[in-house]
C-alpha cells in the first residue's frame, strides 16, 4: 500500500462522511422541485465516499497505476492566477451590493 495515496483516499472518504452526515442536520422540507435543501449535500457526500473508497482500494492494490508523468509549464502563470483570484474575490465582495450574477 502506498501511504500518501491511502491517506488521500481516507481524507476524501472522511470528507464525504462529513457532508453526508452533515446533510442530515439540514431541513428536508421539499420545495416545488420535490427535493429539499439537504439533497445536494447528501449526493455530494455519497459521491465523495464512493470516490474515497475507490482511491483507498486503488492504493491498496498497487497505487495509482498507469499514471502519466506530470505535464505543464515549468513555472506557474502568476498573472493568470491573479486575474482569476481578483474576479472571484470581487464577486464575493460585491454580491450583497450588486446581487447574484
Amino acid at each position: 500500500m502506498v501511504k500518501p495515496q491511502a491517506v488521500l483516499g481516507a481524507g476524501v472518504f472522511a470528507l464525504g462522511l462529513f457532508f453526508a452526515l452533515g446533510s442530515r442536520q439540514i431541513s428536508s422540507d421539499a420545495g416545488y422541485g420535490g427535493v429539499g435543501p439537504n439533497f445536494l449535500p447528501l449526493v455530494t457526500g455519497v459521491a465523495l465516499v464512493l470516490c474515497g473508497a475507490w482511491l483507498v482500494f486503488e492504493s491498496a492494490t498497487g497505487g495509482y497505476r498507469s499514471m502519466d508523468e506530470p505535464t505543464g509549464a515549468a513555472r506557474a502563470d502568476w498573472v493568470g492566477f491573479a486575474w482569476v483570484s481578483a474576479g472571484i474575490l470581487s464577486n464575493a465582495l460585491l454580491i450583497e451590493r450588486v446581487g447574484f450574477i
